[in-house]
């Protein structure tokens, strides 16, 4: 019986030792928008960029399929690369982190460029002092750090 609560008072300890040590985030994140607003930003593109990419498209590169209108990541592996890039920049004395996200363009099999984007972080060096708040527009990319791209692309309209 002894070793039975003895165990038991381990696993207890054990479990609140590791939530005690979880640096896991809790609340709402913040700039979240509501699926409405998503929506209509997402049909204000198609109604006018997408259009001028598809134009410039067929104009340059008769027999072009239409451009992406979403880039797909899987959450899992999208947590792999944070994790791994808050990592980097702890090792290289990196704070303020952040995530960039570049429009771009790739060639596809035709040697047409269609849209994708790739993810960089951003942070101060620890030694920086930035003035609060800190404007994430300004900040520079972690020399170290993996450049995130090779989501799913697709979705041609009315999606």
């Amino acid at each position: 019986m002894k070793k039975l609560l003895l165990k038991s008072v381990l696993l207890i300890l054990t479990a609140i030792s590791f939530v005690a040590c979880c640096k896991c985030p809790t609340g709402n994140p913040q700039n979240t928008i509501t699926e409405l607003e998503a929506e209509e930003m997402r049909a204000l593109f198609i109604d006018n960029h997408y259009g001028y990419i598809n134009e410039g498209l067929s104009s340059n590169f008769p027999g072009a399929q239409t451009d992406y209108t979403h880039i797909t990541f899987e959450l899992e592996d999208l947590k792999k690369y944070i994790y791994e890039m808050e990592q980097t920049a702890k090792n290289e004395n990196y704070s303020n982190l952040g995530l960039r996200i570049y429009l771009a363009a790739a060639l596809n099999e035709e040697n047409v460029p269609n849209t994708t984007l790739f993810m960089r972080t951003v942070g101060t060096p620890d030694s920086t002092d930035f003035p609060v708040p800190i404007r994430f527009d300004t900040i520079g990319q972690i020399p170290q750090g993996l450049v995130y791209n090779k989501g799913h692309v697709g979705g041609n309209p009315p999606l």
